[in-house]
């Protein structure tokens, strides 16, 4: 691999965009709170919902044979995917302590 491919500025990096599925998911909270602003647990749970989604959008971009990233750029999207992870697994407990 060359050296310009391996390290390519982040700006010439070609823009995905958000995802379909994160579009629709925000969509969908904007009306669940519109509608259902009282029932803050279904709140919650879609909350969840759209933060389990993320990792798997993390590992598709960190997998991604044709997005070259630079080792700082891969090493804040691994962090901020195990923190989420992290995340998860805490709000997990301390509902299973409350149920």
């Amino acid at each position: 691999m060359s050296s310009k491919r391996k390290y390519r500025p982040l700006a010439n990096c070609r823009d995905k965009g958000g995802s379909i599925k994160g579009d629709l998911h925000r969509t969908w909270m904007n009306f669940t709170t519109t509608f259902t602003s009282d029932d803050t647990e279904r709140i919650l749970e879609e909350v969840e919902r759209g933060e389990k989604a993320s990792p798997e959008e993390y590992n598709e971009i960190l997998n991604d044979d044709d997005m070259v990233l630079a080792p700082s750029t891969e090493n804040m999207l691994k962090k901020h995917r195990n923190e989420i992870k992290e995340a998860l697994n805490n709000a997990k407990i301390y509902e299973e302590a409350v149920s």
